[in-house]
């Protein structure tokens, strides 16, 4: 199949819900402000007093408060794997525990709970290591032996280890022969008996922690591997072949994410200034093959390197001429039952306008969730804001979005795939229906979306901290955001998140003070999401629409030479595939500007929920 047939059909019948509309803040709300770096650690405000601790949610028993953190910074980007889940109905999970308001949390360490024989064991008060840590990820083993990795103040990897039936942890620090120390470490569970752990790292970049370069890389990931469940490690400080510096001059703290199943392994790296790409294995970590997410136009860039508007592709939905899509850094990988990778990201746009000011620019008020799958060529759009009052606008200001890091105003997406074509993604997103007057920013809450076809169809979001599923007199006012979600989906989603009062946290914002911090589980039964509510393809006929002129040079007319409702849809593709423009059809004849195109050939797409057109287009000059 030649390039453009294959265009044709992708963007014709695209992995997506045809009819569904996703909204954006408008270009005028979009404000570029500068990127942080990854950090370790972080400084603090003033304390605030928090309300009471929400309910143990006994109307349905979906939530459960397992601890309560003054640390409030769950990852710098993509959730670590925090939670497990068993079919004997077994769960556990982590997160970054202090006690304490001091602004260097001398406590701070992993947060455990279990639940064991129908309950969830006393909220923790103290961390489980003898020594400062931050970053744990869990796993369980075929055993039943449970394994945590944090990294230390001394920026190496510490691992915590208990054996079945075992009472206590031991105790012992991972091997590595990297000058920089590590950072940021994620682990996985899988191998042909379940007792092997892969593990990624960072090793420590420059960027005021006291790292530096690495092999040509400032951040570089390493590959680490056990096949006896952690009691050595057979692989260390190897370097995944086109993870280095043929690829990537930077890898940012926590944008990278790991997965396993049985002997095959993925890794994937959510790059900000590089591509998404995925790396997979299907001999437990031996062997790795590379393929290209996202292909970021500028490879290998460094801050202040500069690029001007002929280094990229032009695009509609840029916030401005240089700003240039990616991802946000935060997104998450599966394993289905074939061994399907599917993998999902948060939008976001970047710039580097000024080459003076040894940084660079993003825009938080971007929205949108992409998944991708191996049998897809490019991304699809499967989520963005929800329109809470059905107005077709989301009543937002840029002002309100509190900022995570480098967040978008959707973000932190995590998934799990079912043995049945399910797959499930979970994301925070602000939520225009409320807002914090105290703060004057809008609330996040948690959205799901669901694709009950292996990903072909997505259908809308939902959002799961409502008076269903969390407590019914204090949903409004809660800040919902760090979700992590168990690899295991038995008719349920079990979601580890944090959830407190107030929008942001204090580490970015002056004006938010600490307070207490609820570490949340929630399990959402999967039908609870809404389906998709497309038409599948063959029960779609073509839709008869004209455009004009053609060739085009400012101004393409697009006229609906027959009625489509109001759930139309139309989308303008260039001839790499990449979406330029969607919006909603609200009447028969529609006028796009395409001064700003370059020459070439484009596609017009309109679509509703029963039909579906498609036209050629060619700009001329």
């Amino acid at each position: 199949m030649s390039r453009t047939s294959y265009l044709i059909l992708a963007i014709l019948f695209p992995i997506s819900v045809f009819a569904q509309e996703f909204l954006h803040l408008p270009l005028s709300q979009q404000k570029a402000v500068p990127l942080i770096k990854a950090r370790e650690s972080r400084n603090t405000n003033f304390q605030r007093d928090a309300p009471s601790v929400p309910l143990e949610a006994n109307f349905l028993n979906q939530e459960s408060v397992l601890g309560i953190t003054y640390y409030d910074i769950q990852t710098n980007a993509a959730s670590q794997n925090r939670i497990v889940a068993e079919t004997d109905g077994y769960k556990a999970g982590v997160w970054m525990l202090s006690q304490t308001f001091d602004q260097t949390y001398p406590d701070r360490g992993t947060g455990f709970s279990e639940f064991v024989n129908g309950s969830w064991s006393p909220r923790p008060t103290t961390r489980l290591e003898s020594v400062r840590t931050g970053w744990p990820c869990l796993v369980r083993l075929a055993d039943g032996t449970l394994h945590i990795t944090a990294h230390t103040g001394g920026q190496n990897l510490l691992a915590l280890r208990r054996e079945p039936g075992a009472s206590t942890w031991s105790e012992s620090m991972l091997p590595n022969n990297t000058p920089e120390g590590l950072l940021w470490p994620r682990t996985a569970a899988g191998g042909p008996d379940g007792m092997t752990i892969h593990l990624l790292a960072l090793t420590t970049p420059a960027d005021g922690l006291g790292g530096g370069e690495y092999l040509g890389m400032n951040g570089h990931p390493l590959y680490y591997r056990s096949l006896d469940g952690g009691i050595t490690w057979d692989k260390q400080d190897v370097v995944i072949p086109g993870l280095d510096s043929t690829s990537y001059y930077e890898v940012e703290g926590d944008t990278y994410s790991i997965a396993a199943r049985d002997n095959i392994v993925a890794v994937a790296v959510f790059g900000m200034w590089g591509d998404v790409s995925l790396y997979k294995s299907y001999d437990n970590g031996d062997s790795w093959e590379r393929t290209i997410v996202n292909d970021f136009p500028l490879d290998k860039y460094k801050v202040d390197q500069g690029y001007t508007v002929d280094d990229i592709p032009f695009d509609l939905l840029a916030p401005d001429t240089l700003a240039i899509y990616t991802s946000d850094g935060s997104g998450g990988i599966a394993i289905d039952g074939d061994g399907l990778v599917h993998l999902t990201y948060a939008d976001s746009y970047v710039m580097d306008n000024d080459l003076t000011d040894s940084t660079t620019s993003l825009f938080p008020g971007t929205a949108g969730i992409s998944y991708w799958n191996e049998t897809m060529e490019l991304s699809a759009l499967v989520g963005s804001f929800l329109d809470y009052n059905d107005n077709d606008t989301i009543d937002l200001t840029f002002e309100a979005i509190p900022r995570y890091g480098n967040g978008s105003a959707t973000s932190m997406p995590v998934i799990a795939a079912d043995d049945k074509g399910g797959v499930y993604i979970i994301y925070s997103a602000v939520a225009e229906a409320y807002y914090n007057e105290l703060d004057e920013q809008n609330y996040r809450h948690l959205l799901a979306v669901k694709s009950v076809d292996g990903g072909q169809t997505w259908g809308p979001a939902y959002d799961i901290i409502n008076p269903e599923f969390s407590d019914p007199e204090a949903y409004e006012f809660f800040e919902t955001v760090f979700p992590s979600m168990a690899s295991l989906v038995n008719d349920t989603l079990h979601i580890l998140y944090q959830q407190d009062f107030f929008p942001g946290y204090s580490s970015i914002d002056v004006n938010d003070m600490q307070a207490d911090n609820f570490i949340v589980y929630t399990g959402i039964p999967v039908g609870a999401i809404p389906d998709a509510t497309s038409v599948a393809v063959h029960d779609l006929s073509l839709l008869d629409f004209s455009v004009y002129p053609n060739p085009m040079v400012d101004f393409l007319n697009i006229e609906l030479n027959e009625q489509v409702g109001n759930s139309a849809i139309l989308e303008l593709f260039n001839a790499q595939g990449q979406r330029l423009i969607q919006q909603k059809v609200r009447d028969s004849k529609l006028q796009l500007n395409v001064n700003h195109l370059n020459p070439g050939i484009y596609f017009v797409k309109v679509a509703s929920q029963a039909k579906i057109g498609f036209r050629s287009v060619v700009k001329s000059h």
